[in-house]
């Protein structure tokens, strides 16, 4: 029995879920040395997993701020990341006028759901130097403030191959083959996931293939969106008649997948 196939590229899908639209929360005092964007904030999860994005400050003039942010709502904390903090802040320093930088909002929750929150970032209107000489904040105007929406999805894994790779070297030395695989599920892959490599005259894989390396990934693949990648030496080289490369993930259906279509991948071998 012939399972026809036609050469794919994977593109990574982010599901939105089914949040309602936040109204953007208007900026509150601390006149117009800095913006905040995007108003409102959106960021989706796997539900028990942590993701996180940019918010982007944008100053007219030299500015302090008051860190860390603050949120109305748990799920979302300032993990101190990103280029205001990094850069500037960390070494308690002025933001330069007229310079955009980043803010690092983490998002978790346990439960599935859609939640909704405010952000609030201050400045400093009073400050002295410490011992270091960095800026130490003695009082904060009123916060600028932005919209926070995040939904937090559960659901099975779904393994895909981004792609593969030819004659590569890995940290144990050259290898035939370097298979990246995605899941873009949002639930974290549980059982052994069998990756199975096939030379082929055509893009059809069948009893005719000829199988050249087997690999299994125990450790749980992270849900929504997170890669992997797996080096695989080949038992034998291509003969000239073989043309197409297949891989085939989870032969024996020991991993829950919620797309079993897109389980093989196929890619024209390079000369040979």
């Amino acid at each position: 029995m012939k399972r026809t196939l036609a050469p794919i590229g994977v593109a990574l899908l982010i599901a939105l879920g089914s949040a309602q639209s936040v109204a953007a929360a208007p900026p509150a005092g601390g006149g117009s040395s800095f913006t905040l964007s995007p108003n409102p904030f959106s960021i989706t999860a796997a539900v028990g997993w942590y993701a996180s994005g940019l918010v982007t400050v944008s100053t007219t003039k030299s500015v302090a701020l008051a860190g860390p942010a603050t949120s109305s709502d748990p799920h979302f904390d300032d993990i101190n990341g990103g280029t205001c903090w990094s850069q500037y802040l960390a070494h308690g320093q002025k933001i330069p006028a007229n310079v955009v930088c980043s803010i690092s909002i983490r998002f978790f929750s346990a439960t599935a759901g859609t939640f909704t929150g405010t952000l609030s970032v201050s400045e400093c209107t009073k400050w002295h130097l410490g011992p270091t000489g960095a800026i130490v904040c003695d009082k904060a105007a009123a916060p600028q403030r932005i919209g926070l929406t995040a939904t937090a999805m559960t659901g099975l894994p779904d393994m895909t191959v981004l792609g593969v790779n030819f004659d590569v070297v890995g940290p144990n030395g050259p290898a035939d083959y370097l298979v990246a695989l995605i899941n873009q599920g949002w639930h974290q892959t549980e059982g052994p996931l069998w990756v199975d490599l096939y030379l082929s005259a055509d893009n059809v894989l069948d009893d005719g293939d000829v199988a050249v390396a087997s690999t299994v990934v125990n450790p749980g693949i992270p849900p929504a969106g997170a890669g992997w990648t797996v080096l695989l030496n080949g038992s034998t080289d291509p003969t000239p008649t073989d043309l197409y490369l297949i891989v085939e993930l989870d032969h024996g259906r020991m991993v829950e997948d919620s797309n079993r279509d897109n389980n093989i991948f196929v890619t024209p071998l390079p000369p040979h």
